[in-house]
């Protein structure tokens, strides 16, 4: 913690708060010495410090502490990916600085993407160890949030004006290394760097092009259906009412109602689950024609 980044108004208030709890804390043992112990007055600044404790340092912490409350160290994972993927791009200037912030403040909020800013402006030069991360980002995350990780990747890419060849390529060694399987990555890449052909190309090429795209659109096709089983963790050949009620079953456990005393990033994880769970419900009704 760098204390000297905050202000003498930040230093002073610290101060005057840890002074006005000692002086409540005195006052209540000498004034009231025999009704109330030593021990009970701790415990009653423990009860305080556990309700109000956040709301009191949050103001003294620097943004990689806050992140790190807010997110959790899986969060700071996920932020450094991203910088990393920004560093593709060489030097660093404010235009990437505010994309990265509007993309965080659209999937989280305006105080964690002002902290993501402020964590990336000062760590963009910092050498991260990415085997490390990602072992970790293996490790720790599910199928379909790794593919939901790899899309999120693709996604700011093209938030920020498209997707390069050198961040196509960066993109797809962190795939390999949190182990997602080729057909995902393959699927995500051919949604996010599909180049769409103009009127005066060669025929040549555009014969070529649109022979390629029914094909992955086929095969796009099957393996979406085939995520949908995986995301609901059911077999194809599942009965229609099995189905139903494996369905409202995770709807129920998924739903965001049940998560609203979580923290910001569990959340978010459950609301994302959740529209997952109803997608892959849709796409199975449909290539089952159920109502």
């Amino acid at each position: 913690m760098n204390w000297e980044n905050f202000d003498n108004d930040a230093s002073v208030s610290k101060t005057g708060k840890i002074a006005f709890l000692i002086l409540i804390t005195l006052s209540v043992i000498l004034f009231s010495r025999s009704f109330i112990t030593v021990g009970s007055v701790i415990v009653l600044i423990s009860i305080f410090l556990i309700a109000y404790g956040k709301e009191l340092l949050m103001p003294y912490l620097n943004n990689e502490f806050r992140l790190l409350w807010n997110v959790g160290y899986l969060g700071i994972s996920i932020i450094k990916v991203f910088i990393v993927l920004l560093k593709t791009k060489g030097n660093l200037n404010n235009k990437d600085l505010d994309a990265l912030s509007n993309y965080f403040e659209k999937e989280y909020n305006k105080e964690v993407a002002k902290d993501v800013k402020e964590f990336a402006k000062k760590n963009f030069y910092r050498r991260f160890n990415l085997t490390e991360i990602t072992h970790y980002l293996s490790q720790t995350l599910k199928t379909k949030e790794k593919y939901q990780l790899i899309e999120q990747l693709f996604r700011f890419c093209q938030y920020t004006g498209g997707v390069s060849q050198i961040q196509n390529k960066t993109i797809y060694k962190i795939a390999q290394k949190i182990k997602l399987q080729a057909i995902h990555y393959r699927n995500i890449e051919h949604k996010y760097t599909q180049k769409k052909t103009g009127k005066t190309e060669h025929k040549k090429q555009q014969s070529k092009q649109k022979k390629q795209y029914y094909k992955n659109k086929q095969n796009t096709r099957h393996s979406y259906i085939d995520i949908a089983y995986s995301e609901l963790g059911v077999q194809s050949s599942i009965s229609n009412n099995d189905l139903k009620k494996i369905y409202r079953n995770l709807a129920k456990q998924y739903h965001p109602d049940k998560f609203s005393h979580r923290t910001v990033f569990e959340r978010k994880k459950a609301k994302e689950k959740f529209q997952r769970i109803n997608n892959a419900y849709s796409i199975i009704k449909k290539s089952r024609n159920l109502k």
